[in-house]
């Protein structure tokens, strides 16, 4: 009498197809980081350069003293813009788009995103009046290959940064007369997952000029 030869339970089939779908799952989601891994790096490194540049700008305007910036109290908020040239507001926690510089190439002032290059008196300016020019990166060189050209045929691709945010927090750090401040800048940006990440720079000024 031949011996029958045993087969698979249905609960083994069923286990065995449970662990094979648990290991795909986890395939699938390491296959989604790896894809969106250097989309993520490359935007923490626009992030980075843009705060970089942001504070880069405020660190100018107390150095160099341009059409605005003729007192050290001109780096800080002011009532419709009356005393300081920052944008102050209580509702967002000042988080705004990331807006060009506007006319005083100073970022976070009354005058951003708006065009132009005469200088803007903030004192004449009502709160809540900024610009809609967002900044921009170049992505694309065009067919001339040079990142340089901004006009005619080979033109640069752009693509504006809509995706990001920025924060810019003042503190005076010494009373009245105020002689040292802190520069908090945040730059939000959304990961290809949906999630928010942020880059943060922090700087002290005094008001004292290098010579």
């Amino acid at each position: 009498m031949a011996k029958q030869d045993k087969g698979f339970s249905l609960i083994e089939i069923i286990i065995a197809i449970i662990i094979m779908a648990t290991g795909l799952v986890a395939l699938a989601g390491l296959l989604v980081v790896g894809v969106t891994l250097p989309q993520r790096a490359r935007q923490q490194e626009v992030a980075k350069q843009l705060a970089n540049e942001i504070m880069e700008s405020i660190i100018f305007a107390k150095e160099s003293n341009p059409s605005g910036f003729n007192t050290f109290n001109a780096i800080n908020y002011g009532i419709n813009h009356a005393e300081g040239r920052f944008v102050a507001s209580t509702s967002n926690l000042n988080i705004t788009k990331m807006l060009t510089a506007g006319p005083d190439g100073v970022y976070g002032t009354c005058d951003d995103g708006q065009t132009g290059t005469s200088f803007v008196d903030c004192a004449g300016i009502p709160a809540g009046s900024l610009g809609t020019s967002v900044l921009s990166l170049t992505i694309d060189p065009g067919k001339d290959g040079d990142y340089s050209t901004t006009s005619g045929v080979n033109i640069n691709k752009v693509q504006p940064l809509l995706n990001y945010s920025r924060q810019i927090v003042i503190t005076d750090l010494t009373p009245p007369p105020v002689s040292a401040k802190e520069v908090e800048v945040t730059v939000f940006y959304q990961t290809p997952l949906g999630a928010q990440e942020k880059i943060v720079l922090i700087c002290r000024l005094t008001n004292f000029k290098t010579l």
